[in-house]
């Protein structure tokens, strides 16, 4: 015959972590991939109306060759006499070197190329947008999960003040059932309230600590050990 037992612990301990709302948004708006792919972008962008400035320039292409000019041996000879003769030929061979320089000159495009630095432009316009409207998009998101997360700390912390209600509640109730002063309905009514109480403060503790770390990956930041995650 086996037995055993199982102690039941419910308290739940947490730290209490503070989060600074500005500092949560400025980690967000160094961090955030989002942001810094708009960055590149931009980058890339200013870069295309610098090419496409190029193409209404003057235009030059340098080009150099060098080179030795000469005739082949036979081939029915052997390995030795064949490597002289590749070296003594490529001595004797005349040289042949020159440079060029081709220049091009835009004359007439209609506007062509004005056209294109415009649209170039107007890309990096749009892309600048896009950033200042994901920038936006992030400080709002931040803002709603740092209100939400110390809204769920103060509900928890109620609840856990419930709890202790319940369970001194609950001992009252269990011992007035020693005494014979109430039946077995009214301690069993007793007990689904504490279990209620215990329930919804595991709920209350579940969601203050993914709220936790759903700050920490929104913003790169661990404000429980207040120190940053890259």
């Amino acid at each position: 015959e086996f037995s055993d037992s199982v102690i039941i612990n419910s308290e739940l301990k947490y730290n209490v972590v503070v989060v600074d709302l500005e500092k949560a948004i400025n980690m967000a708006m160094e961090n955030r991939l989002e942001i810094r792919e708009q960055e590149i972008q931009i980058e890339q962008n200013k870069l295309s109306i610098k090419q496409q400035r190029s193409q209404g320039m003057v235009q030059s292409n340098l080009v150099a060759y060098y080179q030795k000019s000469g005739f082949s041996q036979p081939s029915d000879v052997n390995y030795n006499v064949a490597l002289n003769n590749s070296w003594a030929d490529l001595k004797s061979r005349p040289q042949n070197y020159g440079v060029g320089l081709n220049i091009s000159v835009p004359i007439i495009d209609w506007g062509e190329n004005k056209s294109m630095v415009n649209a170039a432009k107007a890309r990096l316009k749009q892309t600048e947008y896009n950033k200042e409207s994901v920038r936006r998009s992030i400080e709002g998101e931040v803002r709603n999960l740092v209100s939400d997360f110390n809204s769920s700390l103060k509900r928890l912390q109620l609840l856990e003040k419930n709890v202790a209600v319940a369970e001194k509640s609950f001992e009252i109730t269990r011992q007035r059932y020693a005494d014979g002063d109430i039946d077995s309905q009214a301690l069993a009514l007793e007990r689904d309230r504490l279990n209620n109480a215990y329930n919804t403060h595991l709920s209350a503790y579940i969601s203050y600590q993914l709220m936790l770390s759903d700050l920490m990956r929104k913003t790169f930041y661990d404000f429980q050990n207040d120190k940053p995650l890259i």
